[in-house]
């Protein structure tokens, strides 16, 4: 079908969106148009013919996208959110490993000035 919202056509078109940005994304699939669906759809009562479609749809699906693409990027991303997580906490760790021991050290030196002997004598 060559119109403007063809399958080719935005596939070619999203697909050259995701090599412009190169952030390491990518689309995943294209799935045409499932015309059970419009065709079930139209009709109200024919609710169970709809159910009875989606299993031939998974199918089609699972030939069209990269399902274990998808897990394989998602437990990626959660694990690079896991990495995040451990080095913002080890960094606010240190910091407040350093504050601590600024905070100690302007106490121990308060300390000294008022627990110093009296200098001056009468």
């Amino acid at each position: 079908e060559g119109s403007y919202y063809s399958l080719e056509n935005c596939k070619t078109q999203v697909t050259a969106y995701f090599e412009q940005q190169q952030h390491g994304r990518r689309a995943f699939g294209f799935v045409p148009i499932f015309s059970k669906f419009a065709e079930t759809s139209n009709d109200s009562n024919n609710n169970g013919l709809l159910l009875d479609c989606v299993d031939e749809f998974i199918q089609v699906f699972g030939k069209y996208v990269d399902v274990p693409g998808i897990i394989h990027a998602a437990i990626k991303a959660k694990q690079e959110q896991q990495d995040d997580k451990r080095r913002d906490s080890s960094s606010s760790s240190s910091v407040r490993k350093r504050n601590s021991q600024k905070q100690k050290q302007f106490v121990e030196k308060k300390a000294k000035i008022f627990h110093a002997p009296s200098v001056r004598k009468q």
